[in-house]
């Protein structure tokens, strides 16, 4: 008998370059399969632009979907009521924000240099962090994982997500999905890169 969590909605949170993508990938080898629409390697949905609101209970419910801060930008409360189960990423800030800098500017976005961009954006990311957990508790429970505690031990981290979610997964379909290597900030995107 399937447990009664099976239609909850799995929300993956956290800053970019958290190590989302990581567990979006984790959750559907495990079995959770991620909303229709989504992206097949970073799992981003084009909809979420215009709001959450486009979405309905049952494209949601029993599905995964990836929302980093959303909830910083767009009222929680006019969400379609699912019952929502949240996965929040940590990863340390001053490596999230390297990553961050890297990658924006590989995309031309970096209005200012990267040496100078470094320490606004590492304390933004300190600072904004309660005001979205806080967000996303709203209207849902929230489990937190470490992104270099995902990286360390992907099978327990793995199993604490899953027993988190009530869903019956594959935990070590999910521990396969987890990327070998460090927390630090590569120099590069040839991991985002590769196939």
């Amino acid at each position: 008998m399937l447990n009664s969590r099976t239609s909850d909605t799995v929300g993956v949170v956290g800053f970019p370059r958290s190590g989302s993508s990581m567990l979006m990938a984790m959750l559907d080898a495990a079995g959770v399969r991620p909303v229709i629409g989504s992206a097949a390697r970073s799992y981003e949905l084009d909809s979420l632009s215009p709001g959450l609101a486009g979405l309905s209970v049952g494209d949601l419910a029993g599905r995964a979907v990836k929302l980093l801060d959303y909830a910083l930008w767009d009222n929680p409360a006019t969400w379609p009521s699912t019952k929502w189960r949240f996965v929040w990423c940590d990863r340390d800030p001053e490596e999230q924000a390297a990553s961050q800098i890297k990658f924006f500017g590989a995309l031309g976005l970096l209005q200012i240099g990267p040496e100078e961009s470094l320490a606004p954006l590492r304390e933004s990311l300190v600072r904004d962090r309660p005001k979205a957990l806080a967000a996303y508790r709203t209207v849902g429970d929230l489990l937190v994982v470490s992104y270099d505690d995902v990286l360390a031990r992907p099978t327990l981290l793995a199993g604490e997500i899953v027993e988190f979610l009530g869903y019956p997964c594959d935990v070590e379909a999910a521990a396969a999905q987890v990327h070998n290597r460090s927390g630090k900030c590569l120099p590069d995107l040839a991991f985002e890169l590769a196939d």
